[in-house]
């Protein structure tokens, strides 16, 4: 039987159409479109809601992945929210239109949920690269509107937690124009180191080893793999002072790296920060030595979990 997920993000909805054969998932087509829905928020006696516009989005790229999947044979059509849409006031809202207009049903994902489905998609990602499973340490997926983290001991998950640490939410929240000011990225920083010393304490949420999954930290890895030199792809390896140079660099403010940056990840480039500032955070605090970028997300973890279940 085919399948299709689609996953709503706060910057993009994605969509992967997997064919099982013989209990393993073989990925066939897989999809993205920056809808950017967190840029549809609007804020009401505090309470943030999707605009019209916002769910009107959603619903035309949910049709057309629908449509698509109906067309190569898929039987299943599922619609997986996290961030985008789980602390919105008017969700239920959301999901009613979605259902009527596309016939989608769409499932929230609480953050712990997230966390899990994005580290069993990890964990097949990462059988190929360790032997005997995953290194201990700290697996991050860093969202538009979250952040999970996975604490592993012995290949296992030991610890989970959910952060408000998405990297276009905190490009929403303190940077005012393209890049952040000094006064910006210092107010980013404390905010980051803020949360990560609440939510975050060691152990066990540290190790030698960091791996890092989500649509900013593979463009962070792009990024260090055509500045350095260095590969790129799935279970890439680099170096915690990787990060820190690059970061350095981009606080310095020049005009050269900029332009290649908007040659090489157009999409992301006003995450990039944000999403180096909880990164180069992180890394201060964990005393990590290794850092892999992770080519899988929660729509793999979703079908091995589902598969699971049905073998």
């Amino acid at each position: 039987m085919r399948y299709a997920v689609s996953d709503i993000g706060s910057n993009t909805v994605k969509m992967t159409v997997y064919d099982p054969e013989d209990g393993l998932l073989m990925p066939l087509l897989s999809q993205s479109r920056p809808v950017g829905l967190a840029g549809y928020r609007v804020a009401e006696d505090g309470r943030e809601s999707l605009s019209p516009e916002g769910i009107s989005a959603l619903c035309e790229v949910l049709s057309d992945y629908r449509s698509l999947s109906e067309k190569i044979g898929c039987a299943v059509f599922r619609a997986l929210a996290t961030a985008s849409l789980r602390d919105l006031f008017n969700a239920d809202e959301v999901i009613r239109t979605v259902r009527k207009t596309c016939g989608v049903e769409i499932e929230i994902i609480g953050g712990e949920r997230e966390a899990e489905l994005g580290f069993i998609g990890f964990c097949d990602a990462a059988a190929g690269r360790f032997k005997w499973g995953p290194e201990d340490g700290l697996f991050v997926d860093m969202g538009g509107g979250s952040a999970e983290f996975v604490a592993i001991r012995g290949g296992c998950s030991v610890s989970r937690t959910s952060l408000p640490l998405g990297a276009l939410k905190l490009y929403h929240t303190f940077v005012s124009g393209l890049l952040p000011t000094a006064e910006e990225r210092e107010a980013l920083a404390s905010h980051v180191e803020n949360l990560l010393s609440e939510g975050l304490p060691i152990p066990p949420f540290g190790g030698e080893t960091l791996y890092l999954t989500g649509g900013t930290a593979k463009a962070i890895g792009k990024v260090l793999a055509r500045r350095f030199s260095l590969p790129a792809g799935n279970m890439a390896e680099y170096s915690p002072a990787h990060f820190l140079t690059l970061s350095s660099e981009l606080a310095a403010g020049s005009p050269s790296l900029f332009h290649r940056l908007g040659a090489w990840v157009p999409d992301r480039l006003p995450m990039l920060i944000p999403g180096l500032t909880v990164i180069c955070r992180l890394l201060s605090r964990v005393g990590t030595t290794r850092v892999f970028t992770v080519y899988s997300g929660i729509r793999d973890g979703f079908m091995i979990d589902r598969l699971r279940k049905e073998l």
